[in-house]
């Protein structure tokens, strides 16, 4: 689910009938901070917006100050946090970050 609210897909997903994570394991592409205080916690995927605007507007100076006209890009990584929404019984849960 992208950028959706983690207790706003919980609370569907169980009006639905569906047990998270028993039958159904959740993902949310979100940077909703409740998402670690639901019940399960829910697993997110965080692009990390500050990030990309930050690289976006150092491009851009680049071309406004510099002239640049080559193509370049800039790779931003993004966040995983692996909670118990997305784990099936007997696994565990761990968290990906990337490298500071």
């Amino acid at each position: 689910m992208a950028e959706a609210s983690p207790p706003l897909v919980l609370d569907a997903a169980r009006r639905q009938g569906y047990r998270v994570p028993g039958d159904l394991l959740l993902v949310c592409v979100s940077e909703d901070a409740t998402a670690l205080h639901t019940e399960p916690p829910v697993t997110t995927v965080s692009l990390r917006p500050r990030e990309v605007a930050q690289a976006g507007l150092e491009l851009l100076v680049a071309v406004l100050e510099h002239g640049r006209q080559e193509p370049s890009g800039t790779l931003v990584p993004t966040t995983l946090d692996v909670r118990a929404s997305s784990v099936r019984h007997g696994q565990t849960a761990c968290t990906s970050r990337p490298p500071t």
